[in-house]
């Protein structure tokens, strides 16, 4: 059940190889976080879904799960 009024998309961080960089992904959703944003939709929200395969999404979720404060704090919708 979704919580908040407002969801920011987050795009992905990619290094210049195209390959995922997961903490840049990480560090932007937690400057979002320090400017109050509680809830943010995260893996292809800007349309590179379709690119990801599944190794790549659990990274993302693995790195976000470790972020406790984040996890605790804020309302993530993994797409």
């Amino acid at each position: 059940m979704l919580t908040e009024k407002v969801h920011i998309a987050v795009s992905t961080a990619f290094f210049e190889d195209e390959s995922l960089n997961i903490q840049g992904t990480i560090s932007h959703i937690r400057d979002l976080y320090k400017q109050g944003i509680k809830s943010v939709l995260v893996s292809g929200t800007t349309g590179e879904q379709h690119s990801f395969n599944l190794r790549e999404k659990m990274e993302i979720i693995n790195g976000l799960e470790q972020d406790e404060e984040l996890i605790s704090n804020m309302e993530i919708i993994f797409k």
